[in-house]
């Protein structure tokens, strides 16, 4: 897990460092089907596709989770302004992902565990705390495997700074699958604790795992 960070990071810092460059083939050496060479090419325009579609679900779960949890909490939060017929299914994507990371951010510096909640927070708390399950139990599923072959399918893209940059969306995707559902996961836990001690409907009595590791295969 501490290199598939790594390389998340190596390529952030890449995307930073070489923002005006422009951008390469889909075609990568090395990864997916053969070549005349005897090598391999992954195409990476399909990989990024496929992977916002299949994590698409998750994504929106766990904002909406993040969302309800920070009005039961009076937390300030980020909501995602849809512009209908405009925004692509991607860059909802992507803004939801964004927002939910800074609304979990929000609920982990909190720290309230000892919530005087009126009965209608109680009831946003507790819709929250389903939508996170749902939420998690889709990233395990289906993004963790995605974020594993988005790392793998990126790693060439290391020495490749444009190819980064062209992709710096399947990037972010990738570090959501990965590494923002370890936040996610101490956000559950920590959720957990709060519902129990503030005897809110529909808190189980045994709580969800205190660390999370994303595991490949």
């Amino acid at each position: 897990m501490k290199s598939v960070l790594i390389v998340i990071a190596a390529i952030a810092i890449t995307l930073t460092s070489h923002a005006q460059l422009g951008g390469l083939g889909k075609k990568i050496p090395g990864i997916g089907g053969g070549d005349s060479s005897g090598g391999s090419n992954a195409d990476l325009g399909k990989l990024e596709s496929e992977s916002f579609e299949k994590v698409t679900p998750a994504a929106e779960k766990a904002y909406e989770a993040s969302v309800l949890f920070c009005k039961a909490l009076n937390l300030q939060m980020e909501e995602v302004k849809e512009q209908v017929g405009t925004d692509s299914k991607k860059a909802i994507t992507l803004a939801r992902i964004g927002a939910a990371k800074k609304n979990f951010d929000s609920i982990k510096k909190s720290k309230k565990d000892a919530v005087n909640m009126s009965p209608e927070q109680k009831e946003l708390f507790s819709q929250g705390h389903n939508k996170l399950g749902e939420a998690f139990g889709l990233m395990t599923a289906t993004a963790v495997p995605v974020g594993f072959a988005i790392t793998d399918a990126m790693k060439q893209a290391q020495a490749n700074p444009a190819l980064a940059l062209q992709y710096k969306d399947l990037v972010v995707l990738g570090a959501f699958c990965l590494k923002d559902i370890i936040d996610i996961a101490d956000v559950r836990y920590m959720v957990w604790e709060i519902g129990r001690k503030n005897q809110v409907p529909g808190i189980p009595e045994s709580g969800p795992e205190k660390k999370f590791t994303p595991k490949k295969g």
